[in-house]
């Protein structure tokens, strides 16, 4: 009986410390979530970049060229046809690299909102080694556990502040991500057959709103 309770009592102990581990351990996560999505929200430049965009556009239009000065007759209404259906065709070589990029400026941006909203969250080893100075926040929560340990309440303080998600504002990502999104349908109207590409993405934007 007493070697029955003693293997009890240890297996309460272990349990017991199981769950305070994997209490801290979510905890953990949410503050550098928490920590991450703010300094996103601050910084969304550094979350939305337009520039390969802008450059594909430019090389698009470069490859445009080149392509009718070798096949296009403007006199010949097939051709017409041909061209049209070309220069439309989002999985063309010409007009495919384009595409990538204009879904891809948006890419870090939506894994930051997803992380808020909690539609997919990623290991911790992830979220270090590949979200965008999410390490250092990390550190900073490892840093507020230890000192909070140190104290008279233990990890308790700690893990009551950030157990519980804590959806956070992403107003500013947002603003700028659309903002940066309408500079670039803007600047593309200088460029030949750009209006389907961009009036595409746009009614994909509206279906799945992405930010």
């Amino acid at each position: 009986m007493i070697k029955l309770l003693s293997i009890i009592f240890i297996g309460l102990i272990i349990v017991g410390c199981s769950k305070k581990e994997n209490n801290e351990r979510k905890a953990l996560s949410h503050c550098s979530d928490i920590k991450f999505i703010s300094y996103a929200n601050k910084n969304p430049h550094l979350f939305i970049d337009p520039s390969k965009v802008i450059a594909e556009t430019k090389i698009r239009e470069k490859k445009i060229k080149e392509w009718i000065k070798i096949n296009h007759d403007p006199n010949d209404l097939m051709s017409v046809t041909k061209l049209k259906a070309k220069m439309n065709d989002k999985f063309d070589d010409i007009s495919h690299p384009l595409h990538l990029e204009i879904i891809h400026f948006g890419s870090k941006a939506r894994e930051v909102t997803m992380l808020n909203d909690k539609i997919i969250d990623w290991s911790m080893e992830y979220k270090r080694e590949e979200l965008k100075n999410y390490n250092a926040f990390y550190l900073e929560c490892v840093d507020e556990l230890e000192q909070i340990e140190m104290g008279a309440d233990s990890n308790k303080t700690f893990v009551k502040k950030y157990y519980e998600w804590q959806k956070q504002d992403v107003s500013n990502l947002n603003i700028y991500y659309h903002k940066v999104f309408d500079d670039l349908q803007t600047f593309s109207k200088k460029y030949q057959f750009t209006t389907k590409i961009w009036e595409l993405r746009k009614k994909l934007m509206q279906a799945v709103q992405p930010l």
